[in-house]
This record gives structure tokens, sequence and C-alpha cells, in this order.
């Protein structure tokens, strides 16, 4: 039944879950952690519309080299009879080459969101044990421990 319903649907009731569990263990600093992690994923949200918008712009340069390798194929008798096949290869390339850059800048947007997210609660509960000692509380080691875990479910 979870696998059907949208991840926004579950993001939230786990987002309020964790948050309320983390400032009922932590107090006041764990709204340093938590307001990080918000920032955070509306980051990773943006990164993630960017490689979107990366990935149609690839796949129209693709549908291009494509068009322009499928003149050559039903042409190819005539490309071979007069000699055009440098300035075809060259079409073919330059087509090539512009879709390598959209693929190389899908990538690097794709990496950068998987990044951004698999940082998400990691630079959140360093966020949240920072302002927790600063704050003068004592840090032990079941308190950290428990926090971790939550924030790892984040």
């Amino acid at each position: 039944m979870s696998q059907m319903l949208p991840n926004g649907f579950i993001a939230v009731p786990t987002l309020i879950a964790g948050s309320l569990s983390l400032f009922f263990l932590l107090g006041w600093p764990a709204v340093f952690g938590v307001t990080w992690v918000v920032f955070t994923i509306r980051c990773g949200i943006r990164v993630q519309d960017h490689a979107k918008t990366a990935e149609g712009l690839m796949s129209v340069a693709a549908t291009e080299r494509l068009g322009v390798l499928n003149n050559v194929v039903v042409a190819i008798k005539a490309i071979k009879y007069f000699a055009w096949e440098p300035e075809f290869l060259t079409r073919l390339l330059d087509t090539r080459t512009e879709e390598c850059k959209r693929l190389q800048t899908r990538a690097r947007w794709t990496a950068l969101a998987i990044g951004v997210g698999k940082l998400t609660p990691v630079t959140g509960s360093i966020a949240t044990f920072v302002a927790y000692s600063l704050l003068g509380n004592e840090i032990k080691a079941s308190t950290i421990f428990a926090a971790n875990s939550v924030f790892m479910t984040l």
C-alpha cells in the first residue's frame, strides 16, 4: 500500500514525527538541525528540478543527433556518390558533441542531487549537536545516538 502513495505524503508525517522526537529528546537545539534539514531538502528539490530540465535538454540533443543519423542512412547512396562524407560527418560530430555536453550537465546535476540527499541527515545532526553543546548541554552518548538515529530516518 505504501508503494502506491506519493513520497510527499509519507515524507511530511515522517518529518513532523522526527522533529517532535528530536525536540522532546534534545529540546530547543533540535530546531537548528530540523531547520537545516528542511533547508537542504528544499535545496535538493531545486537541484532535482535542474537535473530534470537537463534531462529534457539532453533528450532534445539526442533526438537531433538521431535525426542527422537517420538522414545519413536514408541518403547514403547519394552521400557516397557525391563524396559528401566529410560534411555529414561534421554535422553528426557536432550534434554528438552537443549531446555529450548536455549529458555531462545532466550527470553533474544528478550527482549533486544525490550528494545533497545523502548529506542532509549528516549535516542536520552535526548542526544540532553543535547547537546542543554550544547551549551548554552535556553531550551523552545515549542522547546523541538516539538523536542521530532519528536524523537518519529524516
